[in-house]
């Protein structure tokens, strides 16, 4: 690689090496150097860094050399580039379009792709043979089919009572020249416990019981749960389906005000349990439906804010 000209021209190879993709704003962001723009077309013309329509990108090898040597050289320093670069992507993420906050999120799930195993199918790229539309009234009785085939009929019955009570919280996801519901979930929020959604779903009944014990709503505050995430066949697997679920879910976390808890709920709890308590989402309650126990995860950003 040759000397480097300066400390700051260094300091911009650490954020290469860890952003999925550097541009200038985020060189901005993190180095905070007025002199910015000079080393991004520094980098945009070294032999190992390809410059493309998203921005920088590294050669793979120059990539995982870097990391490992400012992880290995200087830990601190390196925890450092990490936060700055998650903070300057949250804020990314914020300011994005509805239509480009998906691939943003994706960009800022890369800092975290050393979590996952061989399996894992995530790309931090968008799927373009995948749409994700909200839910259209044609869309109910696939919508309720797959849930009862996935969960059962009590689930079914659920989905039903908040595609009637929420239908704006569902996502549905298609494949590409296909108007047929593919998979879909759904991101509820709740500022009151209603008699009719406790009968109606029992994970709700159980929820509002945890947070009325623990953590009670404060005015203007309110809770917000992935309820549903349903896919046909290998239901909950890791898929470009539940990834773009997954998408969703952090883009809503990361973009709603006033939130002061959040629930995610999980059938296959021994797949994704140790990601969520990983970020600070342990299991706080199980329910059965059906006789297939639905797990709740959970945290309070009153304890600790999104920005933290």
């Amino acid at each position: 690689m040759g000397d480097l000209p300066s400390a700051v021209h260094r300091r911009a190879l650490e954020v290469v090496a860890q952003a999925y993709v550097t541009r200038e704003p985020l060189l901005r962001a993190v180095l905070g150097d007025e002199d910015t723009n000079m080393v991004f077309s520094w980098l945009r013309q070294l032999p190992y860094i390809e410059a493309t329509p998203e921005g920088l990108h590294p050669h793979d090898a120059v990539r995982a050399t870097l990391e490992a040597d400012l992880r290995w050289r200087d830990p601190e320093r390196y925890d450092d580039v990490r936060a700055r670069i998650s903070l300057a992507g949250l804020q990314t993420v914020r300011g994005a379009t509805e239509r480009d906050a998906l691939l943003r999120v994706a960009e800022w799930m890369f800092l975290f792709r050393d979590q996952g195993g061989p399996e894992d199918l995530y790309n931090y790229r968008t799927h373009p043979h995948i749409e994700e539309t909200p839910l259209r009234p044609e869309d109910v009785p696939d919508v309720l089919h797959m849930a009862e085939q996935a969960e059962g009929p009590a689930s079914a019955a659920a989905v039903a009572h908040w595609v009637r009570r929420q239908p704006e919280a569902f996502r549905v996801h298609r494949h590409a020249g296909s108007s047929a519901p593919a998979s879909f979930m759904a991101i509820l929020r709740l500022d009151a416990p209603l008699p009719k959604d406790r009968a109606e779903d029992p994970v709700i009944a159980a929820v509002w019981d945890l947070v009325e014990t623990a953590a009670p709503l404060r005015p203007g505050e309110h809770l917000g749960i992935r309820r549903f995430a349903v896919q046909p066949g290998g239901h909950q697997q890791p898929s470009p389906l539940m990834e773009l679920t997954s998408r969703r879910t952090v883009s809503d976390e990361m973009r709603t005000h006033g939130r002061a808890v959040t629930f995610t709920v999980f059938e296959n709890a021994d797949r994704w349990g140790r990601y969520l308590a990983a970020a600070g989402m342990p299991e706080v309650a199980a329910v059965d439906i059906d006789g297939r126990q639905q797990h709740i995860f959970g945290r309070d950003w009153r304890r600790q804010t999104v920005e933290q």
